[in-house]
């Protein structure tokens, strides 16, 4: 079973170079268990930011269902605190997440909540 939840992870942050405060989040995912990701973003009012979005999977052919299902969770959590976009200026990331419902505008990626969710 996938599980993707909120959880205070100083070595994530670290490992990031990232300094803990306030407003960052750590999204640990894990599958029947076993860490396989994380995400961490940060929230700048109304807009949450992703900061890192990493996947540790030996079969690479389904990391799009894990990135999705890790985006959706940081959707939900952006919609529970009155957010309304979700963005990311890591140009690593952009393939991925133009593949996720994201466009590319003013050099980040960006995806309304209604857009990443599906509502």
């Amino acid at each position: 079973m996938l599980t993707i939840l909120p959880a205070e992870r100083q070595d994530i942050l670290s490992k990031e170079n990232i300094e803990n405060s306030e407003n960052i989040t750590a999204f640990i995912c894990a599958e029947d268990e076993k860490e396989i990701g994380y995400a961490v973003i940060k929230q700048n009012g109304y807009i949450i930011e992703i900061l890192s979005l990493c996947l540790n999977l030996e079969n690479e052919s389904n990391n799009l269902i894990y990135y999705d299902s890790i985006l959706r969770a940081i959707g939900s959590f952006a919609l529970n605190h009155s957010c309304f976009y979700v963005e990311c200026s890591k140009i690593e990331l952009f393939s991925t997440l133009s593949s996720l419902r994201f466009t590319e505008n003013n050099s980040k990626m960006t995806a309304t909540l209604d857009r990443l969710l599906g509502h």
